[in-house]
C-alpha cells in the first residue's frame, strides 16, 4: 500500500534546493492523505510535537509541501519543531533530517503514481477550452436574449404610441 508508513528511508540522491517531487494543491484530496501520513509518521517518532492540536504540525508540513518548499528549507523549518522533543523517552530520537528524507520519499512515491504533469497541464487546458467553449454558447444565448428583449420592448413602444396617437 503506497500509503502505509515506512520507517525506513529509501536512499536516493537528491537536490536539497529542489522543491518536493510532488505538485499539489493544498486542498487537494492527495495533499490530505499525505497529511495523514504525516501525522502517523510524528505519531510514531515525535509524539509530543502533537500534544495540543494534532492536527496543526502535519497541516504545517503540508502547505510547505504544496508551496514548494526545498528540502534543506523544509529541514530547517521543521528543526525548530522535531529536534527538540525533549521528554520523549518511549520513542527513540529522529531529526528533521530523518524526517524530511522519509518525506521526500513518500513524496516522490506519490508522484510515481500521479498523472504526469504534462497530463495534468494538457487536462487543465482541454478543460478550460470546454469552459471557455461553454462560456461562448452562454454568453451567445445571452445577447439572443437581450435582442429578443430590445425587439419586445422596441415593438411594445410602438404599439403604445400608435394607440396614443389613435386617441
Amino acid at each position: 500500500d503506497l500509503f502505509t508508513v515506512t520507517t525506513k528511508t529509501m536512499s536516493s540522491p537528491n537536490n536539497d534546493k529542489a522543491p518536493p517531487p510532488l505538485i499539489m494543491k493544498d486542498d487537494s484530496e492527495t495533499a490530505n492523505q499525505i497529511q495523514d501520513k504525516i501525522k502517523e509518521k510524528l505519531t510514531l517518532d515525535h509524539p509530543s510535537v502533537l500534544s495540543s492540536d494534532e492536527n496543526l504540525l502535519p497541516e504545517y508540513i503540508k502547505v510547505l509541501i504544496c508551496n514548494g518548499k526545498p528540502k534543506d528549507a523544509m529541514r530547517d523549518e521543521l528543526d525548530t519543531f522535531l529536534n527538540s522533543s525533549e521528554g520523549d523517552d518511549k520513542a527513540p530520537k529522529k531529526s528533521s533530517a530523518d524526517f524530511v528524507d522519509w518525506l521526500w520519499d513518500l513524496l516522490a512515491e506519490v508522484a510515481k503514481q500521479q498523472p504526469t504533469q504534462a497530463a495534468v497541464k494538457k487536462e487543465d487546458t482541454e478543460q478550460r477550452k470546454d469552459n471557455t467553449r461553454e462560456d461562448k454558447k452562454e454568453q451567445k444565448r445571452d445577447r439572443e436574449k437581450d435582442r429578443e428583449s430590445k425587439k419586445h420592448k422596441s415593438r411594445e413602444k410602438d404599439r403604445e404610441s400608435k394607440k396614443h396617437k389613435s386617441r
